[in-house]
């Protein structure tokens, strides 16, 4: 664990979820979202610590959005595996996001429609070979993986300089 996890885990270990949201959002959180924490206190038995790196980690790949039914799917991972501290936590979600981006990148480097499918409807698909095919590019599968790829590397850099990503360096 380096300094900066090492501040992280004594932010979360010290700080009441409720007071984490202020924080973030600039604002008291809404209503629901303190039922929210309140429910995975109670139903999940969740510890504070936890709940604020299940949070955290929510808001920070979900671009500042809590998604209950999300939080709720990833409290029951955590009360299944037992995760009692902010250290666990943390390793956890560390763990299931390298499993994500692993997938991801081996994802999108797949050639072919089908695989590339993977990653939009059929309808947008099809929109984006008219607009390569328009464009000159003979094969759509690669000038689709370009523009997947493309997009990927967007996502990636907002994420990075979100005002989310920056709350999570300064802790």
């Amino acid at each position: 664990m380096n300094e900066q996890e090492g501040t992280l885990i004594d932010y979360f270990e010290r700080t009441e979820p409720i007071e984490m949201l202020e924080e973030i959002g600039g604002h008291s959180p809404y209503p629901a979202d303190v039922k929210l924490i309140n429910r995975l206190e109670t139903l999940h038995g969740l510890t504070k610590p936890v709940i604020n790196v299940l949070l955290q980690y929510v808001i920070l790949s979900d671009n500042g959005k809590i998604h209950q039914t999300r939080v709720l799917s990833m409290a029951s991972h955590l009360e299944l595996n037992n995760i009692k501290t902010a250290q666990q936590a943390l390793e956890f979600f560390k763990a299931q996001h390298a499993i994500k981006k692993k997938w991801e990148e081996e994802n999108l480097r797949e050639q072919g429609g089908k695989d590339l499918r993977l990653f939009t409807s059929d309808e947008t698909y099809k929109k984006f070979t008219e607009i390569l095919q328009h464009n000159g590019q003979t094969n759509v599968d690669d000038g689709f993986q370009s523009l997947v790829n493309q997009a990927y590397k967007e996502y990636i850099e907002i994420e990075q300089n979100s005002p989310q990503a920056s709350l999570v360096k300064k802790h």
